[in-house]
């Protein structure tokens, strides 16, 4: 059996249309990783902003004017004990 113009043609399409799925499921296990990994990373950095010392915390209101001295000693002793 002899393969035509149609029979030849009809094995581009389905070529073509195997490319262009492959292309689609690959572009979409992708994207489901980029939005794993982004909601993955976003409670790090939220913990790393919280994780700051209490020592640290009192020093910055303290510089900011937000406590006085007496309060600055007064939270530093209890937190060093």
């Amino acid at each position: 059996m002899m393969w035509g113009w149609h029979d030849s043609a009809m094995l581009w399409w389905m070529a073509a249309g195997s490319v262009f799925w492959g292309v689609v499921v690959v572009a979409g296990i992708y994207l489901i990783t980029r939005m794993s990994e982004h909601d993955r990373g976003a409670p790090a950095a939220a913990h790393r902003q919280i994780a700051e010392l209490p020592l640290e915390i009192a020093r910055r209101r303290y510089a900011a004017g937000e406590i006085s001295e007496d309060e600055f000693k007064r939270l530093r002793d209890n937190i060093s004990d």
